[in-house]
């Protein structure tokens, strides 16, 4: 089965580069899902969660925004406004910093 070269990168940092199975991401126009040999787009980013899938492991992140662009040869770039992967938030922060700006 042919696999996707997913790339998301925030101005700070690479947050994953691999090959996946599929990749769902929140857009303007709705949640899409991109599968191998998917016609090239480019698209709006939204707030949200992206999941990839790999096999049976699943890797999900949190996004605020920025581009998606699906390229021809089973490449996808994210450029995100910001991204974190799952095992990465921490709630007690998350809870602080909403605290804060309220």
């Amino acid at each position: 089965m042919e696999k996707i070269n997913f790339k998301i990168t925030t101005p700070e940092r690479e947050v994953y580069y691999g090959e996946v199975d599929q990749a769902t991401m929140p857009t303007l126009e709705g949640e899409i899902t991109v599968l191998p040999n998917h016609l090239p787009i480019v698209s709006v980013l939204v707030p949200g969660e992206i999941r990839l899938i790999d096999g049976s492991d699943e890797i999900g992140m949190a996004v605020s925004g920025g581009f998606i662009e699906v390229r021809p040869g089973n490449s996808i770039v994210v450029l995100a406004d910001t991204a974190e992967r799952a095992e990465e938030l921490d709630v007690t922060k998350i809870e602080k910093a909403k605290k804060k700006a309220e």
